[in-house]
């Protein structure tokens, strides 16, 4: 989980109000055979798209995501490098029933709470998040519209109060390797924390953390872990992380013939992980 405060830079559009007419809503169970690989959620706007197990619900189908930063680089050896400059949010997706609504936002100058943009990967047959960008105090900037002969595409331009990343690694460095030596290795799992907006719109808040040490040939093994530098406390079951306020999570384990393993560290700030992965 990469958590990250910024700024976001307004684009200045204006866009004349049409009507449009907004199509039937989509079925959840086409949605879910289609596993989309971006979502987004905005408070006030529902979307089409509801998952199997309703933890995201009425969010609408992004098919591409862009955003940049851009910096000068230090003139004259001062080592002082320029103001980052960050662009607007870019989503593309289909012409939908949110496709007038997002309009109107524009027009009327609107400002939307919340929203949330889900990143998901299909693994082992069944999609899972990795990261989630949580936006404030959004405003629609931009719309444009293009269309051949099947139904429109449409980009849609986005500027936020602040946005916070959080980014949940599966199999940091390309997975775990075989434990021929028997050494105690500890895995974690991920399991989303769900709440809802004062307006009833679900969103990910945190994860409940599991640990399961491994390797240890039947020998019970001590699990002890950590949260943001804090003092050592002995596992016992899951515990809960934030994505406001979670920096750090540390974790090993000492096998019963007291084999000490090295310290899986997962640093958000930086979206650095040293350890064994997940299960």
């Amino acid at each position: 989980m990469l958590a990250r405060l910024m700024k976001w830079v307004l684009i200045a559009a204006l866009v004349p109000g049409m009507l449009l007419l907004s199509p039937s809503r989509q079925s959840a169970s086409a949605a879910e055979a289609e596993l989309p690989s971006i979502l987004l959620t905005l408070e006030g706007i529902p979307g089409e798209f509801d998952g199997k197990d309703k933890s995201i619900k009425d969010a609408i189908v992004v098919n591409s995501f862009q955003y940049g930063v851009t910096a000068e680089a230090p003139r004259d050896g001062s080592g002082t490098a320029g103001k980052p400059e960050h662009s607007s949010v870019s989503v593309s997706k289909a012409f939908d029933s949110t496709s007038l609504p997002l309009l109107r936002a524009l027009t009327e100058g609107r400002t939307i709470k919340d929203g949330y943009l889900y990143f998901q990967t299909r693994s082992a047959g069944q999609s899972r998040i990795y990261m989630v960008v949580h936006l404030t105090d959004i405003r629609v900037t931009g719309y444009s519209s293009s269309s051949s002969s099947q139904r429109p595409d449409e980009s849609i331009y986005l500027s936020a109060q602040s946005v916070l990343f959080k980014y949940m690694p599966e199999h940091p460095g390309g997975g775990t390797d075989p434990n021929p030596a028997g050494e105690v290795l500890t895995k974690y799992h991920f399991d989303p924390i769900q709440a809802v907006t004062p307006k009833s719109n679900p969103y990910v808040k945190g994860f409940k953390v599991s640990l399961r040490a491994d390797g240890t040939d039947g020998v019970p093994a001590q699990t002890r872990y950590r949260v943001n530098g804090g003092a050592w406390i002995d596992y016992t079951g899951p515990f809960e992380i934030y994505a406001a306020d979670t920096h750090t999570v540390e974790y090993y384990s000492v096998g019963g013939d007291g084999r000490v393993e090295a310290t899986n560290v997962m640093n958000f700030d930086q979206g650095t992980f040293t350890g064994h992965g997940s299960y």
